[in-house]
């Protein structure tokens, strides 16, 4: 992310504002919008904001949503709102803690020369790479708890 920020427009701020109401996070999070004025790779970054507690508007969590502007406004409205609800889509609300997070949710790597050259093929094998570890993280922690069980069986007896 460049170094150099400022206040993103207010254009940017209301849709920002306007696409997390729409996706039901508007009022678990109070947003902050940012423009990053130079920008090699992200368009959009979210990030949780650092401020102390007393900082926040009414214990209410806050994020920061960063936008390479420039980027923005040569692309179209549908695309805009694409690209903010897919960095959008990294925030929940944890009921049982009553706080907001932002997911790790993985995320598809893709090269722009894969992609021309496989086309959805090669989405589908990014998708199948998570999946599979996804697979492989699952059956190590039946694993793990099938062995803690065994364990505590033992002791038992």
């Amino acid at each position: 992310m460049a170094k150099s920020l400022s206040k993103a427009s207010e254009e940017y701020v209301e849709l920002v504002e306007k696409v997390a109401d729409e996706v039901g996070i508007g009022q678990y999070v109070a947003i902050n919008v940012f423009d990053m004025n130079k920008s090699k790779k992200d368009v959009i970054k979210i990030k949780k904001t650092s401020v102390p507690m007393e900082v926040s508007l009414d214990g209410e969590d806050m994020i920061d949503v960063y936008i390479y502007e420039k980027a923005f406004d040569l692309t179209d409205d549908e695309t805009k709102r694409m690209w903010i609800e897919g960095a959008l889509s990294q925030v929940a609300y944890d009921m049982e803690k009553g706080k907001v997070i932002l997911n790790q949710e993985p995320v598809i790597s893709l090269t722009l020369g894969m992609y021309e050259k496989y086309k959805n093929v090669a989405i589908e094998k990014a998708q199948l790479a998570i999946y599979t570890i996804a697979q492989i993280e699952d059956k190590e922690k039946e694993e793990k708890e099938q062995a803690k069980a065994n364990k505590t069986k033992k002791k038992k007896y």
